[in-house]
């Protein structure tokens, strides 16, 4: 049976922060459930040919814990070993060193970690806090009431990855449907997918557990995420935004989710009164394809009254 694999996450160069001490403590606390636990820390792996980040990040990937040490500042590599590890969804146990300030990049990678952390003041504290939080985490697992969940790892590696090759990507569902079916993820940072609309550089954001899929598609195919729930037009003011609710399965004409109005005053702004008009559903196609829309309010539902459906004139 292999070893429970520990990865130590900490800055290693003595001229940024010297963590050194803290780093052979951590292996320490980790080689004191040996052989249940084997610590991986960088220097202590043997000789690679792999790139210095793959090497990194494989560690990651191939870990079954992982150690953040946090003192003053923060570097690419810790970065990129975090992201890795919440994309992967592996159990973290994060310590935080007592420093008199602490860059804010630093700061907010500590914060988004999302698990309570706990600091110490030298090396010997560290090796002791990180021995007594390892076995309790080790005796849950052998009870069988850890959490270790994936949780969404794989498909936010994954969009993760579109941002790096600034790839485009489709969404689904999107109410109405939009011919521009075309974005640019611009980051995932702790736990939301922040997407920029290629036709207009909107910026908008979904939570990153509300992507219930990712399709990569083929060499010649733009990969797109399904969300659970759904993209929204807003009519006034002209932008798109997430919504939680999913399309409903009888939907045929796929205008979303309706509410009920009083025919002589729907509510509508103002500025667009006038260029508002209702229609019969069964002629709700026709009048799209003659520059109408139809039209969404600020919770994402179309306005309908007596049967009839709010359409809105598109400037032209």
């Amino acid at each position: 049976m292999e070893p429970y694999r520990v990865f130590i996450s900490s800055i290693m160069n003595r001229a940024t922060e010297d963590l050194l001490a803290e780093r052979e403590a951590a292996r320490s606390a980790v080689d004191h459930f040996g052989p249940i636990t084997t610590p991986w820390a960088f220097e202590a792996e043997p000789a690679s040919p792999k790139p210095l980040l793959d090497f990194y990040i494989n560690g990651v990937k191939s870990s079954d814990l992982f150690v953040l040490l946090i003192g003053t500042r923060l570097t690419p590599p810790v970065k990129a070993e975090f992201d890795t590890a919440c994309d992967h969804g592996k159990p973290m146990l994060v310590f935080a060193k007592v420093v008199t300030s602490r860059e804010p990049e630093a700061d907010q990678l500590l914060h988004s970690a999302n698990v309570k952390y706990d600091t110490f003041v030298n090396a010997a504290e560290l090796r002791e806090k990180l021995q007594r939080s390892l076995g309790v985490h080790l005796l849950t697992l052998i009870r069988g009431d850890g959490d270790r969940s994936a949780g969404p790892g794989e498909r936010a590696a994954q969009i993760r990855g579109y941002a790096r090759s600034y790839t485009p990507v489709r969404i689904l569902p999107m109410i109405p449907e939009c011919p521009y079916n075309s974005f640019h993820v611009r980051s995932v940072e702790s736990g939301v997918v922040t997407l920029e609309k290629d036709s207009n550089q909107q910026t908008l954001t979904v939570p990153a557990q509300r992507v219930e899929d990712v399709l990569a598609g083929g060499s010649e195919e733009t990969p797109m995420l399904l969300l659970n729930g759904r993209l929204q037009w807003i009519t006034v003011p002209g932008i798109w935004r997430f919504f939680p609710e999913k399309p409903l399965p009888g939907d045929a004409a796929r205008l979303g989710f309706a509410k009920e109005r009083a025919r002589n005053d729907p509510g509508v702004p103002p500025q667009i009164a006038a260029r508002c008009g209702w229609s019969l559903p069964v002629h709700v196609h026709s009048h799209l394809a003659e520059g109408r829309a139809v039209f969404y309010d600020e919770d994402g539902n179309y306005i309908t009254s007596a049967g009839q459906i709010l359409l809105v004139r598109l400037d032209t």
